[in-house]
């Protein structure tokens, strides 16, 4: 489909001076499509229907992660124990567990980690578009650097943006790589080459917890079928007909400890609903104004209806604003001070 032709626009909110002051004069832009002019840092495709962060090729290593062991293991290591005979034995190896049975778990568990990463990386996140009227400043001067709100008696900071000149909602952040404001920011993943918040953190979650998984039972079966082996010293011409077992098993298992890890963490911030970033910082005091309690909390983050996106593929944005933060023409804008990576 052919993008619509650019068209004359107002701004949505005038732009403010460079020093923060009063609003400039309003400008007749030349809106785009949010593909062509979008400011932050993100890569577009599928018409604009799909959003990424900085790190395509990050994204590349860490599918070749997943799918290159995983082949190892289903075409080397998952044959070489069903068709292996131990020198002292006219048969085959018998073992506790069907290994086919084995491979076809891994394929699953393969197919839901690799569908889960894809779904991270090319979810948008959650942004929030840059000089809402909603989220504006509209008095006079320069505006304060926060304003107070309470969400269930906890008081919680709306800090002011000044790259994307907004008060950000309540746990949003901006992201230094990507350069946008994230609603729920949980952190940027250069892993999935995305920011992770509110409408792709239940997918990197997913994708951490089954590659976790996965990890593990690839580990566990290669480890347990050497141990069978050993027991009558068929380990070591085992392993010389099939090297990249030892491989694999000395891969997996430095894996598995790190991904246990990080699984068993992020667990905790599902069922306590924070984010690394409150987990870090701890900006409400000790109490989390948001939490329903872990059966609430797990219903909330990972099984409610997903927010719909701010940012319609549909959307018009300014054609110079891309590269100058989406603020004053021909004015450089840095992140702000307290931009999270």
């Amino acid at each position: 489909s052919r993008s619509p032709p650019p068209r004359s626009s107002p701004t949505p909110m005038a732009p403010r001076s460079s020093n923060g002051g009063e609003p400039m004069e309003k400008e007749t832009w030349i809106s785009v499509p949010l593909m062509e002019g979008w400011p932050g840092n993100n890569a577009f495709c599928c018409w604009g229907r799909l959003m990424t962060g900085t790190e395509p090729f990050m994204l590349l290593i860490t599918s070749a992660m997943l799918v290159g062991p995983v082949s190892l293991f289903l075409v080397g290591t998952l044959p070489s124990l069903v068709a292996f005979r131990p020198p002292q034995h006219k048969t085959l190896m018998q073992w506790p567990v069907p290994l086919p049975l084995l491979g076809v778990l891994a394929s699953a568990l393969l197919a839901v980690a690799l569908l889960s990463l894809l779904r991270a990386a090319f979810t948008e996140p959650g942004i929030v578009p840059r000089r809402d009227p909603g989220r504006g400043f509209s008095g006079p001067g320069a505006p304060p650097s926060r304003v107070e709100k309470f969400v269930n008696g906890v008081k919680v900071h709306l800090r002011w943006c000044s790259t994307c000149e907004i008060y950000r909602p309540p746990r949003s952040k901006h992201c230094a790589f990507c350069n946008n404001c994230v609603l729920r920011f949980d952190h940027h993943c250069p892993w999935v080459s995305n920011c992770v918040g509110l409408r792709n953190y239940r997918y990197f979650a997913c994708f951490v917890i089954f590659t976790f998984l996965l990890t593990l039972l690839v580990f566990v079966t290669t480890a347990v079928a050497l141990i069978i082996l050993s027991k009558d010293n068929s380990a070591l011409p085992f392993l010389k007909g099939s090297p990249a077992t030892a491989v694999l098993v000395i891969f997996t298992g430095l894996m598995t400890l790190p991904l246990g890890n990080l699984s068993a963490f992020h667990c905790y911030l599902v069922t306590s609903n924070k984010t690394t970033n409150e987990d870090i910082t701890q900006p409400y005091g000790g109490k989390n104004p948001f939490s329903l309690g872990v059966v609430g909390n797990f219903r909330e983050v990972m099984w409610s209806t997903k927010e719909p996106s701010l940012l319609p593929s549909s959307m018009l944005v300014p054609a110079s604003a891309r590269g100058r933060g989406g603020s004053t023409p021909g004015a450089e804008v840095c992140p702000p001070i307290d931009t999270e990576v």
